[in-house]
């Protein structure tokens, strides 16, 4: 992106300083004109406004999922604790209490820490630094949706979860899985968008022949055969530098 800023101010210079050349400034080259490089610079300074509008998007869209998601632990908490107020069984209980514990991150247990040299009994009751620690598998966002909807199956099949808030209900779980399912959408489109956005001001400014970087680097060529090098204007203009890439 620094580089993508920094050929647009660049040619921004080299414009403003073959203005100051006046009516010598006749290329032969309709793409070095200066109404060409005018429309070029607008354009590329469009496409680098577009490119930063994506970032943005995909930030904010990321960002709103990353919300969405972290309210899931305790979404599956309270559904446990509303399928026990409702009379669920011991066991089905237990079963649901596995599935929501998918939400949360689990500290990896290595059975070679339980136990001290000659199998002693290592003191485990404090967290150790050295300690690996394993981010569940079930913890990306894809998986997360397919807790959910495990869950939600599960809650379908037993007559005892009936909770009288909507928004914990099996139907107003099912928006919740919408929701999450639009997050991941969201997410894929903005990241497409980005990559396409870049590509077309990639092109736009880094081409040697057609971009900014072509372009500029001709006119900088015109403007030394038409001033000469020792010129102080051709000298300002030659300090202009453009980036390939």
């Amino acid at each position: 992106m620094k580089a993508l800023a920094y050929n647009v101010a660049a040619l921004d210079k080299v414009l403003g300083l073959a203005t100051k050349v006046g009516d010598s400034y006749k290329p032969g080259n309709a793409s070095i004109e200066r109404t060409a490089l005018t429309a070029l610079l607008e354009e590329s300074r469009k496409s680098f406004t577009a490119v930063l509008k994506a970032e943005g998007d995909l930030a904010s869209a990321i960002n709103q999922r990353q919300d969405a998601f972290d309210k899931l632990p305790l979404l599956g908490m309270q559904i446990m604790g509303l399928a026990e107020v409702g009379g669920m069984s011991r066991k089905d209980l237990q079963d649901l209490d596995k599935m929501r514990k998918r939400f949360r991150s689990q500290p990896f247990k290595d059975p070679a820490l339980k136990n001290g040299r000659g199998g002693q009994a290592a003191d485990v009751s404090a967290p150790s630094t050295e300690t690996p620690v394993r981010r569940n598998r079930q913890l990306s966002f894809d998986n997360k949706v397919v807790t959910l909807e495990s869950i939600i199956k599960y809650l379908e099949e037993q007559g005892s979860y009936n909770p009288t808030e909507p928004e914990f209900a099996v139907k107003g779980l099912k928006e919740k899985l919408a929701q999450l399912n639009a997050h991941n959408t969201a997410i894929i489109g903005a990241k497409s968008e980005l990559v396409s956005l870049r590509g077309e001001a990639k092109k736009l400014i880094f081409d040697q022949e057609t971009g900014v970087f072509g372009r500029a680097r001709l006119t900088q060529k015109y403007l030394r055969a038409i001033l000469g090098v020792n010129t102080e204007l051709y000298k300002s203009i030659s300090k202009v530098k453009f980036k390939n890439k």
